[in-house]
């Protein structure tokens, strides 16, 4: 992977802890460049998993700093993800699959005892 410029955006509810370093270090440990960071403290929207207005304010920071990649934390359903694709223009990816980049990544293997 050559240095993805992403962006990383975290929803949370406003009692929950701030993981971004967390993220970040995930991130970077699958081989993005982590440009910019959002902390949105609200409750998830249906139809994005945040809010309309935040999308476009997002939406600005991904065309001003050229940013190829979304990642999102926490997880998303899979029509919140194409529904942000489709108004931002760039691929997104919730933490999930992050991680699961990083064990592809990586050839990690499970060994199963006994089988």
């Amino acid at each position: 992977m050559e240095n993805i410029r992403a962006l990383l955006v975290q929803r949370r509810a406003y009692r929950d802890p701030d993981l971004l370093p967390e993220f970040e270090a995930i991130a970077t440990t699958a081989g993005y460049d982590v440009v910019s960071s959002f902390d949105i403290v609200s409750s998830p929207s249906a139809r994005f998993g945040i809010s309309s207005g935040k999308v476009e304010e997002i939406a600005n920071l991904i065309e001003v700093s050229d940013i190829e990649i979304v990642l999102f934390t926490p997880t998303l359903r899979s029509s919140q993800i194409f529904r942000l694709m489709e108004s931002w223009e760039v691929e997104v990816r919730d933490r999930n699959q992050v991680i699961l980049e990083i064990f592809d990544r990586y050839d990690v293997r499970f060994n199963v005892i006994g089988m």
